[in-house]
């Protein structure tokens, strides 16, 4: 029931796994009303190696009283095991929860939150949902469902572990080298599941729009670490947005009046989850994968939708770009179509010399964001290849970009 602009808060622990015969569990903060409710994954923090799914308690249940269903994990930490186990349990938490959401009034569409070394954990499941390593514990019942993230909120995370690693020698802080070796055992495993060298590696990946949230004067997750990869991640044409805080306490955050700074932080949060999730009056206004989305400029048309390939057997995302204009309207220049079977893309009318390249073919493994990636940075030169080349001189690219990270969780969606 709805309480003066709040929700009043359901909690209970379910189970989302069993290894070895153990239960493993999250929590559900369940805002108490109808929903659909906007829906997220909370991943503790703690270095990796300690706490539990009740850590940010705090703030699961003030986002709640806001309408977002929040489902805290609990995932395998040192010394049962260290690295990939804790990113194997989230990446299945995260198609466990798409799978229920709807048992609690949530939706499918699923983002994550997580907080130091989790937020950690949340960028990396953002962005390789799909990895191997990561995937490979089975969601019974479900094998179609992935752990793509709708969004993510990483408040002030170990963006690059091995950064921090040098960096905590450096300061000779040895509660933080000794959770490191005890998580990670190698510098080499501190690269390969580090965001920020997925990005410098220029790493075919996922990237989701990503809220940074910081603490000023941070020693424990030093600025120059964080800036770097926001640099970065908007170099390869990610959406981020970055907010700083005075005096939060770096876990277990009660928000209260009296504090001003942790009020503002839930804002943020909200606010950020809310313009993710398309909320408007309180509760989620969502799309079907029917409603096309459109973008025109200079003798184009883009058209993202839900289709069904001929004869039925396949379908998924499809990126259709036309001309436009009285002479020659409707002429293909492009088509990806993300199939889930069989995705290929045509460049020029398909059929005959242009006939479909197969995704998989090529290497392509997640041929959504592959395409949103080619479109974002190389949209021009694929028109003038395409033979169209008085169009792709008019082409704004920049302009393309902006529309597409904007419009991203929205394409997702239709997937």
């Amino acid at each position: 029931m709805e309480t003066n602009g709040k929700f009043e808060v359901a909690e209970q622990d379910v189970e989302y796994q069993s290894l070895a015969g153990k239960p493993w569990l999250v929590r559900i903060y369940q805002p108490k009303g109808a929903g659909p409710f906007p829906t997220i994954v909370d991943v503790h923090g703690g270095a990796w190696h300690n706490g539990d799914r009740n850590n940010n308690g705090g703030i699961d249940r003030a986002l709640a009283a806001n309408g977002i269903l929040v489902a805290a994990v609990d995932f395998r930490q040192p010394p049962e095991a260290g690295y990939p186990a804790s990113i194997c349990d989230v990446n299945l938490a995260v198609r466990w929860l798409k799978a229920h959401a709807a048992e609690f009034n949530g939706t499918s569409a699923v983002g994550a939150f997580g907080n130091s070394s989790g937020g950690h954990q949340v960028a990396l499941c953002g962005l390789r949902p799909r990895h191997a390593n990561y995937s490979s514990l089975p969601l019974p019942n479900h094998p179609e469902i992935d752990a793509v993230l709708a969004y993510v909120i990483a408040a002030w995370p170990v963006i690059d572990p091995l950064f921090r690693f040098r960096y905590a020698k450096e300061i000779n802080n040895q509660e933080h080298i000794k959770a490191h070796i005890e998580y990670w055992r190698t510098e080499e495993a501190m690269a390969e599941g580090n965001p920020q060298t997925i990005l410098d590696r220029n790493e075919q990946s996922n990237l989701p729009p990503l809220l940074l949230l910081l603490k000023a004067n941070d020693r424990n997750h030093p600025l120059e670490m964080q800036e770097r990869f926001i640099a970065s991640y908007r170099k390869r044409g990610g959406s981020i947005e970055a907010h700083t805080f005075d005096g939060l306490p770096e876990h277990r955050m009660v928000p209260a009046p009296s504090r001003p700074e942790t009020m503002r932080f839930i804002e943020i949060v909200t606010a950020f989850i809310r313009r993710q999730t398309e909320i408007q009056g309180g509760r989620l206004m969502e799309k079907t994968k029917s409603d096309p989305i459109i973008i025109e400029q200079a003798g184009m048309r883009m058209t993202v939708a839900h289709r069904q390939g001929l004869g039925g057997s396949d379908e998924g995302l499809t990126f259709d770009i036309t001309t436009t204009g009285s002479e020659h309207a409707g002429k293909r220049i492009l088509r990806f179509d993300c199939f889930y079977k069989i995705p290929h893309y045509h460049v020029g009318a398909s059929g005959g010399e242009n006939a479909a390249h197969k995704m998989k073919e090529e290497g392509i493994e997640d041929p959504v964001h592959w395409t949103l990636e080619q479109l974002k940075t190389r949209f021009p030169a694929m028109i003038k290849q395409a033979g169209y080349e008085e169009i792709a001189e008019k082409i704004d690219q920049q302009s393309i970009t902006d529309q597409l990270i904007r419009l991203e969780p929205e394409i997702l969606a239709r997937y």
